[in-house]
């Protein structure tokens, strides 16, 4: 995927930590910084909570809009309350299939502590591109939505790497 300079973003940050203010979120700042560093405009940088619905909404709202770009930080885990692969797969009505590349990984990473929870991590919308992730899951590309883990150190660590490969230096 290639982001020009000039282009549009809008940044969602899934928690309900954050709609409910139990915690204080640092992702959007943060992304969104780095993002103008680069010449890109912020359109719009929301919280959503971890609602699948809610979700699917909101990314296809955005989707129609006139952003360019959308990158989610967080709800790409393997728990329960996860619904970012799914919310994105809906919001591009394509499905969800498990991803052989990132499975192999998650197999290499956790070995014989890979259960089912870290294994639903590979299950990823149908055509996505991984992104590495040094410290634990891949992040994926699909369209133009980009999904990061919600855990700041992972952002940090991924995002500078996803925008020279994405854009170029500097």
């Amino acid at each position: 995927m290639t982001w020009k300079a000039g282009d549009k973003f809008a940044i969602v940050i899934v928690g309900d930590e954050f709609t409910r203010g139990e915690s204080e979120e640092q992702n959007g700042p943060w992304i969104a910084r780095q993002l103008v560093n680069y010449g890109f405009n912020i359109e719009l940088c929301i919280q959503l909570s971890d609602n699948p619905d809610s979700l699917h909404y909101w990314l296809s709202q955005m989707r129609a809009s006139s952003v360019d770009h959308i990158i989610v930080s967080g709800g790409i885990g393997g728990t329960h309350d996860d619904y970012t692969r799914q919310s994105i797969a809906a919001a591009l009505d394509v499905p969800i299939e498990i991803h052989q590349e990132c499975l192999r990984i998650l197999e290499v990473k956790y070995g014989d502590r890979l259960n089912d929870q870290r294994r639903r991590m590979s299950h990823l919308p149908s055509g996505s591109e991984l992104i590495n992730n040094p410290q634990g899951a891949p992040g994926f590309q699909v369209s133009n939505l980009t999904a990061l883990p919600g855990f700041p150190r992972m952002v940090k660590s991924m995002l500078p790497e996803l925008l020279t490969k994405s854009y170029g230096q500097t």
